[in-house]
């Protein structure tokens, strides 16, 4: 599974447009050549503006390189520094380091996720706790309250701070799938 995550990485960004931050790293390794030719051809074939791809090996960059545009308007190329909007796309690469903690025994589905969350209160209205596989499984029971939305700098605050301010269950976990924002934020500070 380690060697998925950084191929949806790649695909993930492929169809946003972008912010570029200076100076772009550039590392680029003739070994890649066939990916990047591959790359390039993708988003032609698709039409798609420009995406960026970074691959780590024991830690270190090997490969990092920008595609096409940044932004299609302005004509701004795409580089390996290329700041991606991903949004949801986000909690498909949560749950797949979540189910890496669960395959190294380091996360369990059937435990209460308020067990993981370091002393962050999660709601527990009903009989049965918010379950770590609740989370991923949208069933968690959370409420998607308005203020989830970032529109500056000044708006951000850390995971653990927002989640304090905002989580408040409605529902018996499990007892409802609903698209949850929240449910993979919380997610999200587990892992």
């Amino acid at each position: 599974m380690t060697r998925f995550l950084p191929a949806a990485l790649a695909l993930c960004v492929a169809a946003c447009q972008a912010e570029t931050a200076s100076p772009p790293p550039r590392v680029v390794d003739p070994a890649f050549a066939a990916v990047d030719a591959k790359i390039v051809a993708e988003l032609a074939e698709t039409g798609t503006p420009g995406a960026a791809l970074v691959v780590v090996r024991d830690g270190r960059i090997v490969h990092a390189r920008g595609y096409g545009l940044a932004d299609a308007e302005t004509k701004r190329a795409a580089d390996a520094n290329t700041v991606w909007p991903i949004a949801s796309m986000t909690k498909v690469l949560t749950a797949v380091a979540a189910m890496l903690l669960v395959e190294s025994g380091k996360l369990a589905l059937d435990r209460p996720a308020a067990d993981y969350a370091d002393g962050l209160q999660v709601p527990n209205r009903f009989d049965q706790p918010i379950l770590v596989a609740d989370l991923l499984r949208h069933t968690s029971g959370l409420d998607e309250l308005p203020g989830r939305r970032v529109e500056g700098a000044a708006d951000m605050r850390p995971l653990r701070e927002f989640l304090s301010a905002h989580l408040v269950q409605y529902r018996a976990p499990g007892s409802f799938t609903s698209y949850s924002s929240y449910g993979m934020s919380l997610e999200g500070l587990l892992v």
